[in-house]
């Protein structure tokens, strides 16, 4: 069956969840805005309407929505009205489908409400036909460990789009990692048996922060360990510390996997980045950054799996793809891949923002981007480093892609933005020489 439609729905699908679809750091942790000074105290204080909030959501003008939220968010949290008004609101959105910013907002505020008597609603919100509602209710949900979310999160996976979409698997995975429950521990185990590449080194190193365990990307040890373990496992006797540290060092994997820079390719569709910017001629013994740079991709590309799928993209001021889009692993496409970097060369400036939009922009489901990079920013269309990490960030939320980032020499403002794109992006950034 060609999937391939259907996950283009599904990019657009996600693509209307705002970056907020379960990111690492997700909505629980938004801290409430604090009162506007501006505004005079006789409308900081006025009652709560509701029939006057949940009227502003038969419309369509998200401004006035976005207002009435805010006065409830910064004045009426406590109101006992605001509730049933929210659960309205959604609703009427719901019926309309829409997939706005502000039915995002009322569905995270009513799931941040803390009263036991609404327990039931928020977590019914996960089970939405509308996957705006479903993903911002199990986020924040899942980020207030509330324990009756887990089964209808569990549940998102019987849904079509599971299938068809790296993100939303992603996504569901992610969130599911965040409860300290057996019934977590048996879907991740799962999970790590039922998908391969990025997705299983996900599932594989939530399963170790979630128990210390150290079976990585092995489903049967996992099987074999939790099993020995689960009925009387205790959560809160994790050595964190120690977990961290292992978390430091490459998962244990069924295969021998490639390895770029001396970081491990999980992915199975991804693409690899080279800076050929006039300082990658520089050189050490006689090898310049860039001849460096092709020697480690040639040894990547060699050890891809046949069943993987790949692209590679040089970049300067410009950026030329070896192909419009992912090929597979085959020797022919290795080949002619290696004989694509073999001809690049190093000239002229350093386009990064440029380059990482078209490799994020080469697959749908596009697994993981490692980066190489030797510089700051000095050419393309967003220059500013703060700027490049924070709109490749809103860009990748959707996608969910990895970015890996590699620097050499990287140092100061520079070496601060590679950090933050991987930090904000799945990945991990390795510093070089």
């Amino acid at each position: 069956m060609n999937t391939r439609p259907v996950a283009r729905v599904c990019r657009r699908l996600f693509a209307s969840l705002l970056a907020v679809v379960v990111c690492t750091v997700g909505l629980a942790a938004e801290q409430n805005p604090p009162p506007d000074s501006t505004i005079p105290r006789s409308s900081r204080i006025r009652p709560f309407q509701p029939d006057r909030f949940t009227k502003t959501f038969q419309g369509t003008r998200e401004d006035l929505k976005r207002r009435a939220l805010d006065e409830a968010e910064k004045f009426h949290r406590e109101d006992p009205k605001l509730p049933d008004a929210l659960l309205t609101a959604i609703q009427r959105e719901v019926d309309r489908n829409r997939t706005g910013e502000s039915l995002r907002r009322a569905t995270a505020l009513y799931c941040r409400l803390d009263q036991p008597d609404l327990t039931r609603q928020q977590v019914e919100l996960i089970r939405s036909s509308n996957l705006l509602v479903a993903f911002t209710a199990a986020d924040v949900l899942s980020s207030r460990e509330i324990h009756d979310a887990l089964g209808p999160i569990v549940a998102l996976r019987d849904r079509p789009e599971y299938r068809a979409g790296y993100a939303y698997r992603h996504a569901v995975v992610t969130v599911v990692g965040r409860f300290q429950d057996g019934a977590a521990v048996d879907f991740l185990i799962e999970e790590v048996e039922r998908n391969h590449g990025q997705l299983r080194f996900e599932a594989g190193r939530l399963l170790t922060q979630l128990t210390g365990g150290d079976a990585g990307g092995r489903p049967e040890e996992w099987k074999r360990w939790w099993k020995d373990r689960r009925s009387q496992f205790d959560f809160a006797q994790i050595d964190k510390a120690a977990v961290t540290a292992r978390l430091k060092d490459p998962l244990p994997w069924t295969d021998v996997l490639p390895v770029f820079f001396g970081a491990p390719v999980y992915a199975q569709r991804v693409v690899f980045v080279i800076d050929r910017s006039k300082s990658m001629a520089s050189s050490v013994n006689e090898v310049t950054r860039l001849d460096e740079a092709v020697a480690e991709l040639e040894r990547a590309l060699q050890a891809l799996p046949a069943d993987a799928w790949f692209n590679v993209l040089g970049y300067n001021h410009v950026v030329e793809n070896f192909q419009p889009r992912l090929v597979p692993a085959t020797p022919e496409n290795k080949s002619l891949a290696l004989r694509y970097a073999h001809a690049l060369y190093a000239d002229d400036r350093t386009a990064i923002y440029d380059a990482l939009e078209t490799a994020l922009l080469v697959d749908d489901n596009l697994e993981a981007v490692y980066f190489l990079s030797d510089g700051e920013p000095t050419a393309g269309q967003v220059l500013s480093p703060v700027e490049i990490a924070h709109q490749i960030t809103q860009m990748n939320a959707p996608r969910r892609t990895a970015i890996y980032t590699l620097g050499i020499d990287a140092t100061g403002q520079y070496a601060q933005l590679l950090v933050e794109l991987a930090k904000s992006n799945f990945g991990a950034f390795i510093p070089l020489r």
